[in-house]
């Protein structure tokens, strides 16, 4: 019995958290993608910054 409760709330907990991300993700803009971009825009400035350096 004890099983199946601690189941059901793994699952619980990942689809609520999957529903709270895609909530978020469309109601405000998607910041998590925009935090993405904003990162793997910093990295390809600071790849071009030492290749310029050279």
């Amino acid at each position: 019995m004890e099983e199946k409760i601690f189941n059901f709330l793994i699952v619980w907990t990942f689809f609520t958290g999957l529903y709270a991300f895609t909530y978020i993700e469309v109601f405000h803009q998607g910041f998590f993608l925009t935090w993405w971009r904003f990162f793997t825009f910093r990295i390809y400035v600071y790849k071009e910054d030492k290749r310029k350096k050279r």
